[in-house]
């Protein structure tokens, strides 16, 4: 079976299976965020845990200390819409993604958050960030491959993107 016509079983223009594989697991990283923000995100040695609406509401605060993790978020969302969309701009998708995992590797290297007036160190993530991980780089992926497999299809068949 050749490269065309792999990418046209799989659905690379957005029909077929392929188009209801990415429309599912947009909803899988939909999910995992919505639930990654009722569970305890962090947790330090005074404080039980930090839910993940404690972190989406004051992570934009994060600017301040040079930690830019916090706005993979917004980019999640245009992520998943696009996913879903199947819309042309293969190239747009792929700046996303890049984005989008650049975001979720700069959270990687997240390890206090302030309150009270002083930093507050973590002793751990929770299963929250793991759960807010696996959704921003699974969607960047996704994303990611979705668009590679598009914009080889159109360079295949002569399209401009």
């Amino acid at each position: 079976m050749g490269t065309n016509a792999l990418l046209k079983r799989i659905g690379a223009n957005g029909e077929g299976w392929g188009r209801s594989l990415r429309v599912g697991l947009s909803g899988l990283f939909a999910c995992a965020w919505a639930v990654s923000l009722f569970v305890p995100v962090v947790r330090d040695t005074h404080v039980a845990g930090f839910r993940g609406y404690v972190a989406l509401l004051a992570g934009w605060l994060a600017i301040f200390s040079f930690q830019f993790g916090w706005f993979a978020n917004p980019v999640l969302g245009f992520a998943l819409v696009r996913l879903v969309g199947g819309r042309p701009g293969a190239r747009l998708d792929m700046v996303v993604a890049l984005a989008l995992l650049l975001l979720a590797f700069d959270a990687c290297f997240w390890s206090r958050m302030y309150g009270d007036g002083r930093p507050i160190a973590f002793d751990q993530f929770g299963p929250g960030y793991v759960l807010w991980l696996f959704a921003t780089c699974g969607a960047g992926i996704t994303l990611l491959i979705s668009a590679a497999m598009r914009w080889r299809s159109e360079r295949d068949l002569g399209l401009e993107m």
